[in-house]
């Protein structure tokens, strides 16, 4: 009769631990020869038994073997087979060596893919518990790192909030330039030159001249992203320290300890899609900071004071303020303390 595990009297009762895992990879490492492990059963594995289990996977390249040959394996025999292989533990409660090429010819195809299977989820389980481990603690930090976002996108949104309001045909001119011109203010430039053959242009009073129109690129839009009408990132803020409490606990140990395997899986995801929220919604504010940089102030203002621009812009900068101005109509003052500041937001970095 078949041997399920239950009665087996080896010197593994149960699959081997991490621990004992670690000391045959060690093993291995130093040797070359994982068959030379102590513990090792020598004999080929009952295969009609149920509840084999891959422990993991081993390689020694001939080159590191001191005879150079290939490993034996203990389903075929001991003889000399493979480089790749696995610690296997078996339901007598032995721990044996077996070819990856062997395993599946041994075992059978189906029977074999199987054992991989599970091994592969007892590996994420457990490296899903090292994850937790290392970083359930370091919550409450991100928690009130990422915190410190909230006062950034209350500034943005204001600020934006203040230009659609205060400056709603020069936001437009700028949403209507990255939407149509790539992003570029342009200026349109009129010239007049002797009248040849063909209508290239607008043909003068006298019927000898015609005016010629060019467009010419003044100042690309910085941060674009700034003028995006569907992004609120106080939400993307709240959701992500939402997640985040929903993973505080007060001992991580104690806590992924006594976690089902889907749990541990779902854990580690959210944490990491937190990680991933967070640090992009860092990254687009850091982007956004730029729309009123120097940089982005200097192309405005030659774009504005470009002889051949009929649309006047004129801004007005001092230690505490700025001051726009859009073809004598709009004005827009905003306080240098209600920018975006780059140093507040690389602040915040919870990886």
């Amino acid at each position: 009769m078949a041997d399920d595990g239950r009665n087996n009297r080896g010197r593994f009762p149960t699959p081997p631990s991490q621990l004992q895992r670690d000391l045959f990879l060690a093993f291995v490492e130093k040797t070359g020869e994982p068959e030379k492990y102590a513990l090792l059963s020598t004999t080929a594995p009952d295969k009609t038994a149920t509840g084999h289990r891959l422990v993991c996977p081993f390689y020694v390249p001939r080159a590191k073997r001191p005879n150079h040959d290939y490993i034996p394996c203990s389903a075929c025999a001991g003889r000399k087979k493979y480089c790749y292989g696995y610690l296997v533990w078996c339901p007598d409660g032995e721990i044996r060596i077996v070819g990856s090429c062997c395993g599946p010819e041994y075992f059978g195809i189906e029977k074999f893919r199987q054992m991989e299977a599970v091994a592969k989820e007892e590996r994420l389980e457990l490296e899903n518990q090292y994850f937790l481990i290392d970083n359930l603690e370091r919550v409450p930090d991100m928690i009130a790192a990422i915190k410190r976002l909230a006062p950034v996108c209350e500034k943005y949104l204001m600020v934006r909030d203040a230009l659609n309001t205060r400056l709603p045909s020069f936001a437009a001119l700028l949403k209507n330039t990255q939407k149509d011109q790539g992003g570029m203010l342009t200026v349109v430039r009129r010239k007049s030159g002797t009248l040849s053959d063909g209508p290239s242009g607008f043909r003068g009073d006298d019927g000898g001249q015609q005016s010629k129109y060019e467009s010419e690129q003044v100042a690309p839009i910085v941060a674009a992203g700034f003028l995006k009408e569907r992004f609120y990132p106080e939400k993307e803020l709240a959701c992500v320290i939402k997640d985040l409490e929903s993973l505080a606990v007060p001992d991580a140990l104690d806590a992924v300890s006594g976690m089902p395997r889907h749990e541990l899986k779902a854990r580690t995801q959210l944490f990491k899609k937190c990680v991933s929220r967070g640090n992009e919604l860092r990254e687009q504010l850091l982007h956004l900071s730029g729309f009123f940089s120097d940089e982005q102030l200097r192309g405005w203002t030659t774009w504005g004071q470009h002889p051949d621009n009929e649309r006047r812009l004129n801004i007005a900068v001092s230690d505490q303020e700025i001051r726009i101005s859009y073809s004598f109509r709009e004005v827009l003052t905003l306080k240098k303390e209600w920018l975006l500041a780059p140093a507040a937001l690389s602040s915040f970095s919870p990886t």
